[in-house]
């Protein structure tokens, strides 16, 4: 038997409340950046670009990253200057980021493995 794996993705938006998710074709062209924590960022810078039209800046940091209000405010700062209302990240990292982001977009890419046989 021989099994073949593939990523399956979603895009969810939040935007001070509840996730809303993306229609399955949608291009965001709003100038955002994304901010990922895990170990081989490429394959989501990947999908980043499936979603998005205009990133302005991409920050990889290393897996497990723990964010900081410090380093959070510096890219807020870049945001700012940009003209920046949005960002995009793993679920992984909204979990960490959203308290530091509150009052921007941030979308999520949810991915998950599926497995056909």
């Amino acid at each position: 038997m021989l099994l073949q794996a593939e990523y399956v993705s979603r895009l969810f938006v939040y935007s001070g409340g509840e996730p809303v998710l993306c229609p399955g074709a949608a291009l965001i062209v709003d100038s955002s950046i994304s901010i990922s924590g895990i170990a081989h960022p490429d394959g989501f810078n990947m999908l980043v670009k499936q979603y998005f039209s205009n990133i302005n800046k991409a920050y990889d940091f290393p897996d497990h990253f723990e964010y900081n209000s410090s380093q959070c405010k510096k890219i807020k700062h870049y945001m700012h200057l940009n003209n920046i209302n949005s960002l995009v990240t793993t679920q992984k990292d909204f979990v960490k980021l959203q308290k530091y982001f509150s009052n921007f977009n941030i979308y999520v890419i949810e991915v998950r493995h599926h497995l056909d046989s």
